[in-house]
């Protein structure tokens, strides 16, 4: 993408420097920077869409990859959890029940940041589905 990107942008470049070159009268001048101007940013709008579509995807896949291993971890810390109680001396139900309640505050921790993850990523698609003019 980026090299593609640079590549056109010099060719670019050299075929505005060759028009630019080749101006004999002051009103051409005007009419030449209005012809190119347009393309340019069309050109610059493509390429933050493709740069953001990048971003888009890698945000998706990175917020599955740690969401399966959340979900994991959760799975093997209630296993754990599980065996410590079953062989947990009595009296221990205290220890037990703040671990149990840290696991829970833990998870409500990431749950409430996975949804803010969320709906930033909403927002930024919104924002970009509707530039504005």
């Amino acid at each position: 993408l980026h090299l593609r990107t640079v590549k056109t942008g010099f060719e670019d470049g050299v075929k505005q420097v060759k028009a630019f070159a080749a101006i004999k009268e002051p009103s051409e001048l005007q009419a030449l920077s209005a012809k190119l101007f347009q393309p340019n940013v069309d050109k610059a709008t493509a390429y933050a869409r493709e740069v953001y579509e990048a971003f888009s995807t890698t945000q998706t896949e990175l917020g599955k990859l740690l969401e399966a291993q959340v979900a994991d971890l959760n799975k093997q810390a209630v296993v754990a959890l599980d065996t410590v109680v079953k062989g947990a001396p009595a009296g221990s139900e205290v220890a037990i029940a703040a671990v149990k309640q840290v696991l829970g505050a833990a998870n409500q921790a990431y749950e409430s940041f996975a949804k803010s993850f969320q709906g930033f990523g909403t927002l930024v698609d919104n924002t970009v589905a509707t530039p504005s003019s």
